[in-house]
């Protein structure tokens, strides 16, 4: 969830860098959203009991770890999402170049994690341990990497990296980055509310629900689409009736 903080990261370096415009009812909707994709993540579903797998990593408590890491990630990803958009914006006509250079750029530091940290190269085995973290997740491995494994990693890369990213490239140099910043949050509320349903049984609660419905009405409103319906309706009266 808190990947997400690029709706506030990138409005945040447009206006700043680029001096674009941010919608004074931003301001406003931007919690929302937040406060939505919160509440989709399954945070205040209440006590889970106790589960499975490590407290701490090379010492660090598990939570905490974790925020600093999600934090860092979501500053990362807005800094990301505004520096690929300004290159674009620079070179008009060029999308794929700018992906490609982007998407070796992303091979630097998985490479000096493999050589120079823990297990070193290692690509015979991945974390889990069916599909939980093991207890000592710095020095054990995890399941072997399976024929089938590498055929949806494959997948994975080329529909939700090359082809999603490309698209995401082609429309957010057209669009006010509110706007951007809004509909990228649609990929986490999807997955909860349409792929783990459908793909893994996962029936979300009523606070989740209630945060896809944030969410989606957020992104609507800041897109316009109230704007379009409300015209449509009134478009759509004859003459003359009340």
């Amino acid at each position: 969830m808190l990947l997400n903080l690029q709706v506030i990261i990138l409005p945040a370096l447009a206006f700043l860098f680029d001096r674009e415009r941010v919608p004074k009812t931003y301001f406003i909707v931007a919690p929302i959203m937040i406060l939505g994709v919160v509440m989709t993540g399954g945070i205040f579903n209440g006590d889970q009991g106790p589960t499975d797998g490590p407290t701490t990593i090379y010492g660090m408590d598990l939570a905490l770890l974790g925020t600093i890491a999600g934090s860092i990630s979501g500053v990362c990803y807005g800094i990301y999402l505004y520096t690929s958009r300004k290159a674009s914006k620079g070179n008009i006509g060029q999308i794929v170049q700018p992906m490609a250079y982007a998407t070796l750029a992303q091979l630097v530091a998985p490479t000096i994690a493999m050589f120079f940290t823990g297990r070193g190269f290692d690509i015979t085995n991945g974390v889990l341990v069916n599909g939980a973290l093991p207890a000592n997740p710095e020095t054990a491995l995890g399941d072997p990497i399976n024929a089938m494994n590498w055929v949806w990693m494959i997948v994975l890369a080329t529909l939700g990296q090359a082809v999603a990213w490309t698209f995401v490239q082609y429309g957010s140099v057209r669009l006010n980055s509110t706007i951007v910043a809004g509909l990228l949050l649609l990929s986490p509320i999807l997955t909860v509310a349409i792929i783990s349903v459908v793909l893994f049984a996962e029936i979300p609660t009523f606070i989740q629900i209630l945060g896809v419905v944030l969410v989606l009405g957020a992104v609507a409103y800041q897109n316009g689409l109230h704007r379009a319906i409300f015209k449509k309706s009134r478009t759509s009266k004859a003459p003359g009736t009340p």
